[in-house]
């Protein structure tokens, strides 16, 4: 299989999926990760995760994370509130119609080698 198809792949799925190491940034997302939370894939790459959680669980979420990499296990899916970038693409100035938080569902499943995580996310 080439990086082309599975890119395709990883593209096909109505789901946010997002590649994160066990520093918390951001090594892979795929397209509609991108668009859940208003950046371009690009942009991702090398953010830190915690910065996509509201900012009043945002402490909570990096011990939740750095407790995931020292017993890491499948987590299957549970309800959450994520937070996608607000910004106005017309003018960066003006305000923005998307929300400041959006309920969501991840599930997430740990690789050893190199230790990554891979939440998948799902707006509900």
């Amino acid at each position: 299989m080439t990086p082309a198809v599975l890119w395709q792949l990883l593209d096909a799925l109505g789901d946010g999926l997002a590649l994160t190491g066990e520093d918390g940034r951001i090594t892979l997302v795929n397209r509609r990760c991108a668009e859940m939370f208003g950046y371009r894939r690009e942009e991702m790459t090398g953010l830190p995760v915690d910065e996509l959680v509201p900012a009043e669980v945002r402490a909570t979420h990096s011990d939740y994370r750095a407790g995931y990499y020292r017993a890491p296990q499948a987590r299957p899916s549970r309800a959450s509130s994520l937070k996608p970038r607000v910004v106005n693409a017309a003018n960066a100035e003006a305000p923005s119609l998307r929300p400041s938080t959006m309920p969501a569902a991840i599930a997430s499943t740990f690789f050893a080698a190199p230790p990554i995580s891979t939440p998948r996310i799902s707006d509900v």
